[in-house]
């Protein structure tokens, strides 16, 4: 019961927060790319938004584009500018003005597709930038939540930038797998994180380009929670969706540790997180550094004390301040005296 009442406290905070900052925030993205005419053809394929516009014009009296990148996406199941992401963007260009000179700071956007298939139309837009825009020398990707490994995929697959190119990806409470997540809840009577997971789905896929057909598969499941089947009937949900097979699934569900060499991966997390299971977050990391034979990631897992997800975010910048942290050097010891041990 008081795991419940934390729970419940940790929503109300969060959702009151979100509605309270959301009208306190500059908007320093003031540029949108459609990204329809970008590599392969198809449909609704989202936005990118910049502070900077993002075309391709040979006006010498525009500044060339930065070199650096800093894109972050959101949780869920759906890529969008978050008011956390916002806040994130706003707490950067107050302790760090030049940011806006340094960095091409990015957003995807795309309410019509889930997270499991947008990484291609994420790395296409970074081909683009780097072919068509400005030799990426340093690519950084912050990933709020399951936005951590949509990340990681999308920076997998970045091997035609330079060997130079500075690649990081920051996670900010990530669980590494969101099968896990999901399994580790269908056992609890009090909080069902599978029930919610459950209604989560059904929004996203509300306004999905291929509502229709996916609609057709959901149909049995509108008529509300007491038809719903549990853990192992949502994943085949996602598997019929998507058309993919249990290790297909697995594989875009989990965070991926196979990146390019020299990439450095940050872990910010909550040691009392009520989402995530950090036991399992650094089994599976010690499992995978096991498997993986040659480029190697270079981690660090920050451990911050407190019964949170995603949400000290409202209370302070320090979370701005590890970001940059992370940009200009290794997180040191100024880092740790905001957020406690690393492991």
């Amino acid at each position: 019961m008081f795991f419940l009442l934390n729970v419940i406290s940790l929503i109300f905070r969060y959702c009151w927060n979100m509605s309270y900052s959301n009208h306190h925030f500059r908007a320093h993205f003031s540029c949108s790319m459609p990204l329809d005419d970008i590599g392969e053809k198809t449909t609704c394929k989202g936005f990118i938004l910049s502070n900077i516009p993002l075309n391709q014009s040979n006006d010498s009296t525009k500044p060339d584009h930065p070199k650096k990148i800093l894109m972050f996406l959101s949780g869920l199941m759906t890529c969008a500018n978050e008011p956390y992401i916002q806040k994130a963007v706003h707490d950067l260009m107050d302790i760090y003005p030049e940011l806006h000179n340094e960095y091409t700071v990015l957003v995807y956007e795309n309410m019509h597709r889930t997270s499991l298939e947008v990484a291609v139309h994420i790395i296409s837009f970074i081909e683009h930038y780097n072919s068509c825009l400005q030799t990426i020398e340093e690519l950084n990707i912050v990933g709020f939540s399951a936005g951590g490994i949509l990340a990681s995929n999308v920076m997998a697959n970045t091997s035609f930038l330079n060997d130079t190119c500075k690649r990081r990806i920051i996670t900010y409470d990530t669980p590494m797998s969101v099968i896990h997540v999901m399994e580790r809840f269908s056992q609890n009577w009090i909080y069902r994180f599978d029930f919610l997971y459950y209604y989560i789905v059904l929004n996203a896929y509300r306004t999905h380009v291929d509502n229709i057909r996916i609609r057709t598969i959901l149909r049995n499941d509108q008529k509300g929670i007491h038809v719903y089947r549990g853990v192992d009937y949502a994943l085949g949900q996602l598997k019929r969706i998507h058309g993919l097979t249990d290790k297909e699934l697995v594989e875009k569900t989990g965070f991926n540790y196979v990146q390019p060499r020299l990439t450095e991966i940050h872990h910010l997390y909550f040691k009392e997180d009520p989402v995530i299971d950090v036991n399992f977050n650094i089994q599976y990391r010690n499992e995978q550094m096991r498997y993986l034979l040659e480029n190697k990631p270079k981690i660090t897992m920050l451990e911050k004390p407190g019964f949170e997800h995603c949400t000290d975010i409202w209370k302070n910048n320090h979370f701005a301040k590890y970001i940059l942290g992370v940009l200009k050097s290794p997180p040191s010891i100024k880092l740790i005296k905001y957020y406690g041990k690393m492991k």
